[in-house]
């Protein structure tokens, strides 16, 4: 089995980052669930959707904190990373 090449593997570890982040930022705007409650005869019926951030309100916030810690890789360099 041959050996990566350093800055491909670096490349590859930052795109599969990003692309998670992406995946969860995406996740958390979509619609999960849909209630619909059916009250008694006279009022209407009533559907109420759930979304990925109604469920899992940080969700969000945790996949911007990722792409931030992608960018701080980016960032740093050499020792100062590796530490």
């Amino acid at each position: 089995m041959r050996a990566i090449p350093v800055r491909r593997e670096y490349g590859l570890t930052l795109l599969a980052g990003a692309v998670g982040a992406g995946l969860i930022l995406l996740a958390v705007r979509e619609r999960w669930a849909e209630a619909v409650f059916t009250p008694p005869k006279p009022l209407s019926q009533q559907v109420v959707g759930v979304s990925g951030a109604d469920l899992v309100p940080l969700a969000g916030a945790l996949a911007v904190a990722a792409l931030a810690g992608l960018a701080a890789v980016i960032a740093t360099r050499g020792v100062l990373r590796r530490a």
